[in-house]
């Protein structure tokens, strides 16, 4: 029996749509919907916050964390993996003045 799919998104060869929410799908459409260029990206997470589960990212390109791993009794394989870290939720951004009332800004209120 052949596999099908689950089409969640509406696309066409110029844009791709998500015409409702569905939780089980918000961690993929992060990742969807994520924007870059070559030296930062940014996750396509909710601006005024979501309550469930998310993975909020901003990613630099050259910043990485590397770990060694154990070594294997075969030849050819890696001692050592790289991976690319997260950093600070630039995105959102909280000030407080002299001890005052916390106020908050999103990106466009900057």
């Amino acid at each position: 029996m052949a596999k099908i799919p689950d089409i969640y998104y509406d696309t066409n060869p110029w844009s791709i749509v998500e015409t409702g929410f569905n939780p089980a799908y918000s961690l993929i459409s992060e990742s969807v919907f994520s924007l870059g260029n070559e030296f930062m990206g940014v996750r396509g997470y909710f601006e005024e916050g979501y309550s469930g589960d998310r993975l909020l990212g901003s990613y630099f390109n050259g910043i990485y964390e590397t770990q060694e791993l154990e070594p294997s009794a075969y030849k050819g394989m890696i001692d050592k993996t790289e991976f690319i870290v997260n950093s600070v939720d630039w995105l959102y951004t909280r000030i407080q003045i002299d001890g005052g009332g916390l106020k908050s800004f999103g990106v466009h209120g900057l």
